[in-house]
Order: structure tokens, then C-alpha cells, then sequence
């Protein structure tokens, strides 16, 4: 198991899937969920790569108007 990212097995009336989720929730932000094609899961994937678009980082200043 990855400590960073624990998996969880959830119960469903159609089987049990296996969750996964990293990071730390928060009221005020989105969740992104993702649904893997056949054959590929969260340990065959080499990476997982997040770009901000310019200054949609955390901190990042207001755009002028």
C-alpha cells in the first residue's frame, strides 16, 4: 500500500471497487475524479502531471483588469 496515497475498498451493488485518493479535501475546492480504461490503474500509470495555468497557482497574485 502507498502510505501517500491509501486505497480504500468501497462496497457497491455491482462489486467492490478499489479507491484511491491523494491530497487533503477542502470545502472551498473542486475534486477531480478520474476513471481508468481497461487494463491500465493507478500503479501502471509512470506519472501524473498537473500544470497551473499562469497564476492559477496557490498565492498567486490578481490579474489586473
Amino acid at each position: 500500500m502507498d502510505t501517500l496515497c491509501p486505497e480504500d475498498n468501497v462496497e457497491t451493488p455491482f462489486g467492490t471497487v478499489c479507491c484511491t485518493m491523494a491530497g487533503i479535501p477542502r470545502d472551498n475546492r473542486p475534486v477531480i475524479l478520474t476513471y481508468h480504461d481497461i487494463g491500465i490503474n493507478r500503479k501502471t500509470l509512470i506519472l501524473w502531471l498537473v500544470v497551473n495555468a499562469p497564476g492559477h497557482h496557490e498565492g498567486a497574485s490578481i490579474f489586473p483588469a
